[in-house]
């Protein structure tokens, strides 16, 4: 709201009882004791803070679409003022809603976990990638690329 922001000193794990000691910034002469767990959100990991959005452009700003599986174009389709239009492999309305559901879909997912200190691309099946899923929104383009190794799939 409104009032100035309050800072918090977050301190150890009590001995007992599943509490966890906390300070307002300002009033050190005073000391509480909170519940672990409802804290929680207060001391986010590395990985919870790291953005794990696959589709960074909105959905509705998406203009183009392409479906490539190896070197071949599976589908590219292109969103124009009557609505999504196939322009491979043939020139032909699209189904806009299956299309829609798509990048929906991909604006929602999120990675599970990252790799750091990534090792060649082969070891994840992204050299030659099962699918690659190209979205075009003005100047800015996403790249997809979905590969499976070692019973994981990886982006």
């Amino acid at each position: 709201g409104e009032a100035e922001p309050r800072a918090l000193f977050l301190g150890a794990n009590t001995p007992v009882g599943g509490g966890r000691y906390v300070e307002l910034a300002e009033d050190g002469k005073r000391l509480f004791v909170v519940s672990a767990g409802s804290l929680g959100g207060l001391t986010p990991s590395l990985v919870e803070l790291r953005d794990k959005r696959l589709l960074r452009v909105a959905p509705g700003q998406v203009q183009e679409l392409e479906v490539l599986s190896g070197e071949t174009r599976i589908v590219r389709a292109k969103r124009s003022e009557a609505g999504w239009e196939l322009l491979e492999p043939e020139s032909a309305p699209a189904d806009a809603e299956k299309i829609q559901r798509l990048l929906d879909d991909l604006a929602l997912a999120r990675a599970s976990g990252f790799e750091d200190e990534p090792r060649a691309r082969a070891e994840y099946g992204l050299e030659r990638p099962e699918v690659e899923l190209v979205a075009r929104a003005g100047e800015a383009e996403e790249r997809i690329r979905l590969g499976s190794r070692e019973g994981g799939h990886w982006l």
